[in-house]
């Protein structure tokens, strides 16, 4: 937990991301259907993995897509609030893409946590979340992350981190045969 914490504290403060006022609605719709048709092909992959871990693994990296895109939809929603209100977010495409990725990003989830340990999917979920929610912020926002070379390497260093605490948070109690022990008690129907 205190690696994954300081991790990401540190992803945070060395991306330290500057942007200008205005956004790009078109690179945004454009990165949007991309990602879902990314997201589509992921999922379509998945399904034709005859091994439930590999399967859930790519849905982690699915899920994740969606989660990182969902978190851009939110900041573009958050500037339609700021220039026209509540109109302005009811009357904008961004409502929709967040809604749309946003149930795609659980139901997703929800499916990699059937074929597999949460161990299997969580950490690549958390950890792509983050690069395609930077990428969106970079291509859309026009957002500066860590300008230097030494900066970028921290970058990378973070997410391998974050990833491996991810990791390790996740696995800790899957090797617990108790936690098992519990959760079919939550799904047996008597």
């Amino acid at each position: 937990m205190t690696l994954t914490t300081a991790a990401l504290g540190i992803f945070v403060v060395v991306a330290d991301p500057t942007a200008g006022e205005t956004y790009q609605d078109r690179t945004a719709f454009v990165f949007w259907l991309i990602g879902l048709g990314v997201i589509a092909l992921i999922v379509l992959a998945a399904s034709r993995l005859g091994h439930p871990m590999r399967a859930s693994a790519l849905l982690g990296v699915g899920s994740g897509v969606c989660f990182g895109m969902t978190a851009g939809m939110l900041k573009l929603l958050s500037h339609d609030f700021a220039d026209h209100g509540l109109v302005g977010i009811l009357t904008s495409w961004h409502l929709l893409g967040q809604v749309l990725t946003g149930l795609l990003g659980v139901a997703i989830n929800q499916r990699a946590y059937q074929l597999a340990a949460l161990s299997v999917s969580m950490p690549a979920l958390n950890v792509v979340s983050v690069l395609v929610s930077l990428v969106f912020g970079v291509l859309v926002f026009h957002e500066i992350p860590a300008e230097t070379p030494s900066g970028i390497i921290a970058l990378a260093l973070c997410l391998l981190l974050m990833f491996l605490g991810l990791r390790m948070l996740a696995s800790v109690h899957s090797d617990d045969p108790s936690a098992s022990d519990v959760m079919g008690a939550v799904h047996d129907p008597r």
